[in-house]
């Protein structure tokens, strides 16, 4: 039986408790957020680096990490004018740990920091995480397409929907591609077609604001960069660009991984 003198356990709930109402007092909102999200997935072992054991972190570690990130989002906002970490460059991140090591910035009894590499490999160690949960679930690419709405043949929602969409004018040469998505109540199938584009401006037409750009991707390099879905295109496509037969990219569950 593992025993806990110092209640790092208890204090890190009371803590967890305190912040799920209040968020973390003296740094913005914005930070708070991030920070809550980083210790949460910590304390669950979720979107953990590779270059880092895998699993939950312990009661003392998380308290380790809840006191020194806060610390850092606290002096990287009041030096950096920033409301987020997220938001740092390389260059304020080097100062601010340079100036730690000269002793320009100390502890609150004027000494100097000592653990100053500790601190980095912390932030290093949040870094990591934002990178891949921002690779996981921040902005992506989709090719443009839609509902089929009633009356149409599906050559005209194509038509429609990339015209909506991007601005273009295309003419559909063939079904290339398709893929079912399930949810725990429905079934979809996803058509994908191998258009020729014949006219229009290229222009982001999205009245809600959610669609950031609208680009046209010319090459395998560049597609193997984004973070592109369906995933399975982005080796195939441009091998692929001459074949006339339509190919499954399999079944999977929405929303994918």
């Amino acid at each position: 039986m593992k025993i806990d003198p110092y209640k790092h356990k208890e204090r890190y709930l009371r803590w967890k408790a305190k912040v799920l109402h209040e968020g973390i007092i003296g740094i913005s909102k914005e930070n708070s957020d991030v920070i809550l999200r980083y210790i949460f997935d910590m304390e669950n072992g979720l979107n953990v680096s590779n270059d880092v054991a895998k699993g939950a972190r312990s009661p003392i570690r998380l308290n380790n990490l809840v006191q020194r990130v806060a610390f850092l989002a606290k002096e990287l906002e009041a030096r950096n004018s920033i409301r987020c970490l997220t938001d740092l460059t390389e260059d304020q991140l080097l100062t601010f740990f340079s100036n730690m090591r000269k002793g320009e910035i100390r502890r609150k009894d004027g000494k100097v920091y000592e653990s100053v590499g500790d601190f980095a490999r912390i932030f290093k160690a949040f870094w990591h995480w934002w990178i891949k949960v921002n690779k996981k679930f921040g902005d992506y690419y989709l090719l443009p397409g839609g509902g089929w709405e009633h009356e149409e043949s599906i050559e005209e929602c194509v038509v429609r929907e990339v015209k909506e969409e991007t601005g273009l004018d295309v003419e559909v040469d063939n079904l290339a591609y398709y893929k079912s998505f399930y949810t725990d109540d429905d079934d979809t199938l996803d058509l994908i077609f191998k258009c020729k584009i014949i006219g229009g401006d290229l222009e982001n037409n999205d009245p809600d604001g959610k669609v950031k750009s609208i680009e046209l991707i010319s090459s395998e390099d560049e597609l193997t960069r984004l973070n592109f879905h369906p995933k399975q295109l982005k080796n195939r496509v441009f091998k692929e660009k001459n074949s006339t037969r339509a190919e499954s990219l399999g079944k999977a569950k929405f929303p994918e991984n």
